[in-house]
């Protein structure tokens, strides 16, 4: 659905590997605590409600973010991961436009197949953009999904800068 970009390690048309129940990942005789991916693509938005949102103060992106992942049932690593790689990307609107785009919605922006099927996958992407030019009537608080883990479990995070979503709102 995009071209990848960086990937962490090196993507050669599959990652394969093993992980132990901890999370851990295992490839290449090394040792991972998560994979990453970049890509540059086109976000379809016509079937996501962008309207349900979030406006978002710069300085209250942290607790923000802390009390929506902690709702989604991201673990604390997981939280601080998200926190530190996103906020500094938002430090220069001083309110930013945020929504999250959960499981099956994602597959718009990437496909994810994993052998052997997972028990549970949980899926998150947010966009967002500066929120200068958005009149916050018209965005609605959005309902966040949560993520109970049990057995084998799988969790995707990531997000994007759709700064052509103030045109839209």
């Amino acid at each position: 659905l995009g071209e990848l970009g960086f990937t962490y390690p090196k993507y050669n048309g599959a990652w394969n590997f093993t992980a132990d129940p901890n999370g851990t990942i295992h490839m290449d005789e090394k040792e991972y605590d998560y994979l990453f991916w970049d890509a540059k693509s086109q976000l379809d938005v016509t079937k996501t409600d962008i309207h349900a949102g979030f406006i978002v103060n710069k300085d209250s992106l942290t607790g923000f973010f802390e009390t929506q992942l902690t709702a989604m049932g991201l673990t604390p690593r997981e939280q601080q991961d998200f926190i530190t790689y996103w906020c500094p990307l938002m430090q220069d609107s001083e309110k930013s436009y945020v929504h999250f785009m959960f499981n099956e919605e994602c597959n718009s922006i990437a496909t994810l197949d994993i052998t052997p099927t997972p028990d549970h996958i949980f899926r998150v992407y947010m966009i967002w953009s500066d929120a200068s030019e958005i009149n916050p009537a018209t965005i609605h608080e959005q309902k966040i999904e949560s993520f109970h883990r049990e057995g084998f479990s799988v969790v995707e995070w990531g997000g994007a800068n759709a700064e052509f979503i103030s045109d839209m709102l």
